[in-house]
């Protein structure tokens, strides 16, 4: 059966009715779910052969949640798994290297159903066909609920419906900020849901139709309740600004700082508030510095950026680089605008970073400089550590 917890969340894990650890990865296996998985095996024909239902269905369960698990781990989470109620749920913390790109989340959320259906073709051959087989014996019989479970709850995953792993790829795969891929998904999910609910009623399928029913209902109050806070700011161009940091962000992550700065520029472009300002410009200052420096440096000689100082020493802390000629970049551009005292500042402290005191104290004898500037540039120079 489908996951309605969700196949990837954050959270912490309750007392189960068994616990233990398979490598690095906690498991928990609650009372609920071997419950659920007995009552989905009433109509077979004895004791025994509900008991082996719920032990292979659990099997093939927990091998998604393993799918999912296991590919956290590749991202460096630090994941564990419960199963619960109606399915199971795997979730991960970080460990310490912080947020994770789409296409990371893309392979988390694939990975869970991916090896549960190749799984299933795998046992396959062994049964001959796709159903539970009753009339054989008793491994044959635990062969085809292995197809049946890993097959069925593998493709059932994969409709793109939330919080189901197809709805999670599926929101991972349209375009937009998290808030707008969200809103994309859940009206997916509601139409999806809808259409399967009426296909389950028709075909007398109950506890699907009740399935399809509860997940379409839950992503139209998600939906309706997203637009109601919405609403006050749907226009605002802070909330637009938001989803294009968080893009910024995003491909930042990915390694594509050109992209990354020329979204951020559209987010300070369309912002009102002073913070997100703030956010956006030391995002595109950042990607400025990993992919055209001379640019960089133009937008911070330029004056109606209002950039902050600390703006350029995040940004330069973030592109590391003291090696890599950026001292001659900063010249460069500092030599084709007018050298005021808080180009000048900004040039000094860039030198004093990149290993440059000379150039930096070369700067300061030129003209004022704020004295907040040069106990910076000194602090700087002091702390170096000697080559």
């Amino acid at each position: 059966m489908p996951d309605p917890l969700g196949p990837i969340t954050a959270g912490s894990r309750g007392k189960g009715l068994l616990s233990f650890r398979i490598g690095p990865i906690p498991v928990t296996i609650h009372l609920s779910f071997l419950f659920v998985l007995a009552f989905l095996g009433l109509d077979l024909a004895s004791p025994i052969l509900v008991a082996v239902w719920v032990v292979v269905g659990a099997a093939s369960v927990l091998l998604h949640e393993l799918g999912h698990a296991v590919g956290a781990l590749l991202a460096g989470h630090e994941p564990e798994v419960d199963l619960a109620g109606m399915g199971g749920v795997t979730r991960y913390t970080p460990d310490g290297h912080g947020g994770q790109s789409r296409g990371w989340e893309l392979l988390v959320t694939a990975a869970g159903p991916g090896i549960q259906i190749v799984a299933g073709f795998a046992v396959l051959p062994i049964v001959g066909r796709f159903g539970i087989v009753t009339d054989g014996d008793l491994f044959t019989f635990a062969a085809s609920v292995w197809v049946v479970v890993s097959l069925l709850w593998g493709f059932l995953n994969l409709v793109p419906i939330l919080p189901l792993d197809g709805g999670q790829l599926f929101r991972n795969l349209v375009p937009g900020g998290p808030t707008t891929r969200t809103r994309i998904a859940e009206v997916v999910s509601v139409v999806v849901a809808g259409a399967g609910l009426v296909w389950c009623l028709l075909n007398d399928q109950t506890i699907a139709a009740l399935l399809a029913g509860w997940f379409g209902f839950a992503n139209l109050q998600s939906l309706l309740q997203g637009n109601q806070h919405a609403q006050p700011t749907r226009t605002s161009p802070d909330a637009t600004a938001v989803d294009l940091l968080h893009e910024a962000q995003q491909r930042q992550a990915e390694g594509d700082h050109a992209a990354s700065a020329a979204i951020a520029g559209r987010a300070v472009t369309a912002a009102r508030d002073r913070r997100l300002r703030t956010v956006g410009g030391s995002l595109a200052l950042a990607g400025l510095l990993r992919s055209d420096q001379r640019a960089a440096y133009r937008m911070v000689a330029d004056p109606r950026h209002g950039l902050a100082l600390n703006e350029v020493l995040v940004a330069h802390a973030l592109a590391a680089h003291p090696d890599s000629g950026a001292i001659a970049t900063v010249l460069m551009a500092a030599g084709e605008v007018h050298m005021d005292a808080r180009l000048r500042g900004i040039t000094a402290v860039a030198a004093a970073l990149h290993g440059r005191p000379d150039v930096a104290e070369r700067l300061l004898g030129e003209g004022p400089v704020s004295d907040d500037v040069r106990a910076e540039i000194q602090r700087l120079v002091t702390q170096r550590p000697p080559e």
